[in-house]
């Protein structure tokens, strides 16, 4: 996506503000990978389109169970097209206590890294929160002919559209912001962004390449009905606590907030992200941005096997 790719994006707020996936997802993943044969060290993993590494550095640790010294999975390899989220990926990495783990990120594309011979095949191929700006078939097709083992695991997941669970009547206003033609709403690159929105229901693993397929979507407004319900045992819950201000910063992440703010024509004009947490107050006296509040988003994970 190029505006990942722009020099001056904030790769650093990017990586501070976006939500990280709770810990019960990764064991889900590796529930479904082990399933399928012994258990096994010496795994290696990619995550394509990994961003700053936000995925990447949770499961060194939660795929491993927090164990580096005998890790089941031992070697990952981040890579994405942006060299500025490389960049960023590299920074955290330096600073990361993973020494008993071999971590590298590269820059390459989703449907080319690796076909130069530079990478050996992996046992588990991630793409997290990017698989909307694919072509689903070329990633597809370059994952089970390039990158993945026979027997070896592809998962994505991915979010989008949060809602703020305690205030339903803040629903209208927060659509608004994201897709209204005065706010952001045109300067989301498309059609990555609608597919991100549909969570992806139109796209779907070759059953004549891969099987063991799964598929789950969770509406975040579920939260508001069946917050404590057994059902909802094995979604990916992304739910956070902060403050407004720092759901203020989140909403700054977002490329269509970059693209309008290099929009020329908006020189001037009162800041939407801001104006939209202006709203909020204004709706309910109670809040400020030191409140805390809680947020949660529309999600969809997708695992499938390599025959």
């Amino acid at each position: 996506m190029s505006t990942f790719s722009d020099k001056d994006f904030d790769a650093n707020g990017y990586s501070s503000s976006r939500p990280t996936y709770p810990p019960s997802f990764y064991q889900l993943l590796k529930q479904y990978h082990n399933q399928k044969g012994k258990k096994k060290l010496n795994q290696r993993v990619i995550d394509i389109g990994c961003g700053p590494g936000t995925a990447t550095f949770q499961m060194v640790h939660l795929l491993n169970d927090g164990n580096i010294t005998t890790p089941q999975f031992d070697e990952f390899v981040g890579s994405d097209l942006s060299p500025v989220m490389i960049e960023q990926a590299n920074i955290e990495l330096t600073n990361s206590k993973s020494s008993n783990i071999n971590i590298k990120f590269v820059v390459g594309s989703y449907d080319t890294v690796g076909t130069d011979g530079s990478l050996r095949k992996f046992d588990l191929v991630t793409a997290v929160e990017c698989v909307h700006w694919f072509d689903f078939e070329a990633f597809q097709s370059h994952v089970y002919d390039d990158l993945l083992f026979p027997g070896g695991t592809i998962a994505i997941w991915g979010y989008a559209d949060a809602i703020l669970v305690d205030y339903p009547d803040t629903d209208e206003i927060t659509y608004d912001l994201a897709y209204a033609d005065d706010q952001l709403g045109p300067y989301w690159q498309q059609p990555g962004r609608d597919r991100l929105r549909s969570m992806l229901r139109d796209y779907h693993f070759d059953s004549e390449r891969f099987t063991h397929i799964v598929e789950c979507h969770f509406d975040a407004r579920d939260m508001r009905v069946n917050r404590n319900d057994k059902s909802m045992k094995n979604i990916l819950k992304i739910c956070n606590r902060c403050t407004l201000r720092q759901y203020e910063s989140y909403l700054k992440t977002f490329s269509a907030y970059h693209s309008w703010k290099q929009d020329i024509k908006n020189v001037g004009k009162p800041d939407p992200c801001e104006a939209y947490i202006d709203e909020l107050i204004k709706m309910h006296p109670e809040l400020a941005r030191d409140t805390n509040i809680e947020i949660c988003w529309n999600t969809f994970y997708k695992f499938a096997t390599r025959k």
